[in-house]
């Protein structure tokens, strides 16, 4: 109950800080709906001659895109206005600060802001995703169902792989490094992962799970997820999150604070 009270606190001053600039939010909406569409219009020239794409269609394809904003927007909200600032932290003596708090220290530096503009992103591809799937004519409850674990697995990972790349920084102090190689990893996760080379496509599940984050998903809402790859895909993102979760705690015991 604490935390939950907590993260209303920090999404209230969160909104209240967006709201003073009501111009920018709307810029930064229409600037989400055109690299959407811009998106939409570059994966169309793949269909001029053909239906199908490895086994891909336009409508189906667009699933896959909508949710690579989706998860790329729920980076930009949490990841980077926290975890992404680790480095700053330790070089300025701000995690001494918040090491200080009477709450958990990995909630407190997990979640303390949010950037309210990039929840638009989410909220936009994943609308594009559910309309995508509607037209390919696959969206039934138990997809609908289906989908909502899965990309609350894919939101999981993606938090305990952020977590894991991050807690690094208590060692090496800078982050640019991971925040690029993060950034990268999702970038691949544009496109279903069947695009890619068979070895490529188990990385991109076990090792860098940005197919659970994407790929799997949209194979819900597309009527095609099984039960067993439900629970690969839990089991994956919740042992990222505990590898996270046993980095920062190791971490945390290496750290000497800014004074040394």
């Amino acid at each position: 109950m604490r935390y939950l009270i907590l993260l209303r606190m920090f999404l209230g001053n969160a909104v209240r800080t967006e709201t003073e600039y009501r111009a920018d939010f709307f810029a930064h909406t229409i600037i989400s709906l055109f690299w959407l569409a811009w998106a939409g219009l570059s994966i169309g020239v793949f269909y001029r001659f053909t239906d199908t794409v490895a086994g891909w269609t336009y409508s189906q394809l667009l699933v896959v895109i909508g949710l690579f904003f989706c998860v790329n927007g729920l980076r930009q909200a949490v990841i980077q206005p926290n975890l992404s600032e680790m480095s700053s932290y330790v070089r300025q003596g701000t995690l001494d600060f918040l090491l200080l708090k009477p709450v958990n220290s990995q909630f407190v530096v997990s979640f303390r802001h949010l950037n309210v503009h990039a929840v638009v992103d989410v909220v936009i591809g994943l609308a594009v995703a559910v309309i995508a799937a509607g037209f390919a004519g696959t969206l039934g409850v138990a997809e609908f169902a289906m989908f909502l674990w899965l990309i609350t697995m894919g939101a999981v990972a993606l938090y305990g792989v952020s977590l894991l790349l991050h807690s690094l920084t208590v060692w090496i102090v800078t982050s640019i490094g991971i925040e690029h190689l993060l950034q990268a990893a999702l970038e691949v996760g544009r496109f279903p992962s069947t695009f890619y080379h068979a070895a490529v496509r188990l990385a991109l599940t076990v090792v860098v799970p940005v197919a659970l984050m994407t790929t799997i998903p949209a194979e819900a809402l597309l009527g095609r997820a099984t039960v067993n790859l439900l629970l690969m895909a839990t089991g994956i993102a919740l042992a990222f999150t505990a590898l996270g979760s046993l980095t920062w705690r190791r971490a945390l015991k290496s750290y000497t604070s800014a004074g040394g």
